[in-house]
């Protein structure tokens, strides 16, 4: 009997501290931070696209070149890195749930701006940078929101990290 009853405490001890796949926040920061770094490299590539785009620089193969070679396989693997960070339900796994669906809306947004090229296609082409907007709308709510839980621990996560 006594060792069913240690048994049973030793369940629910672990039960109720933060164990299983919930992940407490300092652990939660190492998990995410490192994505924050391809997160940089992705911004960076895009607004150097942008800019070659904007002064005309580059040919419409190349942009499309560009999203299929660079931005789309990062923005996806960001994507595959953030769903892989598994939260058991509660405030924080909400705020993560706001960080998936930002960079699954951005992956998505960058294939549909391949394929508005690809098809010639302007209205696709202006939906996908809705999309894009939106993301980058959801991406700043998710760095305001899970902030406010890493300070709690004298933490920040930093969207796009100078150095690895």
């Amino acid at each position: 009997m006594r060792q069913f009853f240690l048994l049973l405490l030793c369940v629910f001890s672990t039960a109720c501290n933060n164990s299983g796949n919930e992940l407490p926040i300092r652990e939660y920061h190492q998990a995410v931070q490192p994505l924050m770094y391809e997160n940089r490299q992705l911004a960076d590539y895009f607004t150097d696209l942008a800019g070659r785009i904007h002064s005309d620089k580059v040919t419409g193969d190349q942009v499309a070149e560009e999203f299929k070679d660079k931005l789309i396989p990062l923005a996806k693997r960001l994507q595959n890195g953030a769903q892989r960070i598994q939260l058991r339900e509660g405030p924080l796994a909400r705020v993560h749930g706001g960080l998936v669906e930002a960079w699954e809306l951005r992956a998505n947004s960058y294939s549909e701006m391949l394929q508005a090229y690809q098809a010639s296609d302007t209205s696709v082409f202006e939906k996908a940078l809705q999309g894009n907007t939106v993301s980058k709308q959801k991406e700043e709510t998710y760095f305001s929101l899970a902030n406010r839980y890493f300070a709690t621990k004298n933490l920040r996560l930093y969207q796009f990290p100078e150095t690895q």
